[in-house]
């Protein structure tokens, strides 16, 4: 990175920096920037360039360079004027002699169109994103444990919003916090069909009748 620096850790982790630095990517190449990834141990270095803003130095584009690294207790994302798609700039750039002048200059113009403010806020979305949808699910498998973990034999009801078991004098439910003027009903278990014997065959539950026959007399 260059002389000009912005720092943000955001206070959220994550497993993976791929869909954040994606969705970053994504973002500006939507507004013509010529934008390119690379990932080295899990750290994400995403380079900006677009021409008319950014200057060449020796033949290489300058850029806005964003670290993206995951730490313990969070992300922590840098901004600064660098090469593009290089992450350190090599010993002959730095000694120009108008380097320092050339960084300033495009740090002026990168915080005066909040690239680097913008590229910040692109990840902190993304992130707040994520744990949004990680608490939905962990809210989710919580509610399917509570229902499952409770008893049905004594509810008679469900919630016709969420369809929660109820009790009989629940006047909200426990699971989504509606309330239950409209319930729907546990449907009852049809009784058994009566079964009839079939003509022709002897009813099972009947005893089978026992006929005597008298023994036949041979002529004398």
């Amino acid at each position: 990175m260059g002389i000009f620096n912005s720092e943000k850790l955001i206070g959220i982790s994550v497993p993976d920096l791929v869909a954040v630095t994606n969705r970053l990517v994504e973002h500006f190449r939507a507004q013509g920037y010529d934008v390119t990834a690379s990932n080295e141990d899990g750290d994400w270095a995403v380079s900006i360039t677009k021409g008319g803003m950014f200057h060449a130095v020796a033949g290489l584009k300058t850029a806005l360079n964003i670290e993206i690294s995951a730490r313990p207790d969070g992300t922590f994302v840098k901004a600064g004027i660098g090469l593009f798609k290089q992450r350190a700039i090599p010993a002959l750039i730095v000694g120009l002699a108008y380097w320092p002048a050339l960084v300033g200059q495009l740090s002026g113009l990168v915080r005066q169109a909040g690239l680097d403010e913008e590229a910040v806020n692109v990840i902190e979305a993304e992130l707040q994103r994520y744990a949004r949808v990680r608490e939905a699910a962990r809210e989710s498998e919580n509610r399917s444990r509570k229902v499952a973990s409770t008893p049905t034999s004594r509810f008679t009801a469900f919630c016709a919003r969420c369809g929660a078991p109820l009790g009989e004098a629940a006047r909200f439910c426990p699971m989504c916090g509606s309330g239950t003027a409209v319930r729907r009903q546990r449907p009852r278990p049809l009784p058994p069909l009566p079964t009839a014997p079939i003509p022709g065959q002897l009813d099972p539950h009947q005893a089978v009748p026992v006929i005597k026959r008298r023994p036949r007399e041979l002529p004398n």
